[in-house]
């Protein structure tokens, strides 16, 4: 899975969208943040109310990756 994670931001860093940078590394750490997310999810008393927080969480990571 971290693989298919690292063919993606490599090819954000190839259009610009996210600084250059080694993926492979940055990979493991998004995989482990949703991992985390999803555990988060599921042993929450609201599931809705959590998966919603940790969509905009995980949201606000990814945008902090970016360029511009």
């Amino acid at each position: 899975m971290s693989v298919t994670i690292e063919l993606m931001l490599d090819a954000a860093v190839d259009e610009h969208a996210i600084p250059k940078q080694p993926t492979a590394p940055l990979a493991h750490m998004l995989l482990a943040a949703v991992d985390e997310a999803a555990l988060y999810i599921a042993n929450a008393d609201d599931r809705r109310q959590a998966r919603n927080q940790a969509r905009r969480s995980l949201k606000h990571l990814l945008d902090g990756l970016r360029t511009t």
